[in-house]
């Protein structure tokens, strides 16, 4: 009997996440970045690889980012309540 787990159909193979087409190779640190942190989400190894070549893709830096961001929230330097939007 299968386990759960390989019973959920890859989002990458099965069409419902895109592949990503950039027109820049990735920076491999980012890249690797992103995979770690997107394995918090899923268990496919691939799905995590491919979200992280979307935010990529828009921001090169986007992984660094996370973790300065990340990081100033803990030491309370940046906000993390949400402002009205009139």
């Amino acid at each position: 009997m299968k386990s759960p787990k390989s019973r959920i159909p890859n989002p990458v193979k099965s069409g419902i996440l895109k592949p990503v087409n950039a027109k820049k190779p990735f920076i491999e640190k980012q890249l690797a970045k992103g995979t770690k942190t997107g394995m918090e989400h899923t268990t496919h190894k691939g799905v995590a690889k491919t979200i992280a070549k979307h935010h990529l893709k828009e921001i090169p830096d986007y992984y660094t980012r996370l973790d300065k961001m990340e990081k100033g929230a803990k030491l309370g330097k940046i906000s993390t309540k949400s402002k009205k939007i009139k």
